[in-house]
C-alpha cells in the first residue's frame, strides 16, 4: 500500500504579474515584477537571490526568523549588506523592511545558531541582558 505524503510546509512560488498559475496544495503564489538583480539561477531553475529571499521575508518572518535568516546569508556568503540596501531603497516602503535596515544598520553581525539548544540559550541571554 502507498501512502501519499501530505507536504509539511508551504512553498512560496513568486511570479509575473502576467503569469496565471492554479491553486495547488502546498504552493503560495505571489505575483510580482523582479528586476534582474534579483533572480539568479539555480541548477537551471530561475529563483529570486537571497537578498531578494531576504527582502519578502521581513514582512512574514518574526525577528529572530529574520535575524537568523541574515546571518545564514552573511555566513554562507550569498547577500551582502549593500544588496540589502539597494534593495530597501528600492522598496522603502515594503512591510516589514524597518526591521531589515535596522539588523544591517548594526555593525554586530546577526546571531547565528546551530541548534535549538543554541537558541535557547540565546534567548536566555537575551532576556538576562547580558548582550
Amino acid at each position: 500500500m502507498v501512502h501519499e505524503q501530505q507536504p509539511t510546509e508551504v512553498v512560496d512560488l513568486t511570479v509575473s504579474p502576467s503569469r496565471h498559475y492554479g491553486r495547488r496544495p502546498g504552493i503560495r503564489t505571489h505575483r510580482s515584477k523582479l528586476t534582474k538583480d534579483e533572480i539568479t539561477v539555480l541548477d537551471g531553475l530561475p529563483i529570486t537571490t537571497a537578498a531578494r529571499t531576504l527582502l519578502d521575508l521581513c514582512s512574514v518572518a518574526t525577528p529572530r526568523e529574520l535575524e537568523r535568516a541574515l546571518a545564514v546569508a552573511e555566513r554562507e556568503r550569498c547577500a551582502t549588506r549593500d544588496e540589502l540596501t539597494a534593495l530597501l531603497n528600492r522598496y522603502a516602503r515594503r512591510p516589514g523592511t524597518r526591521r531589515l535596515r535596522d539588523l544591517i544598520g548594526t555593525k554586530a553581525a546577526p546571531v547565528f545558531t546551530r541548534s535549538a539548544a543554541e537558541e535557547q540559550l540565546l534567548a536566555l541571554i537575551r532576556k538576562a541582558r547580558f548582550a
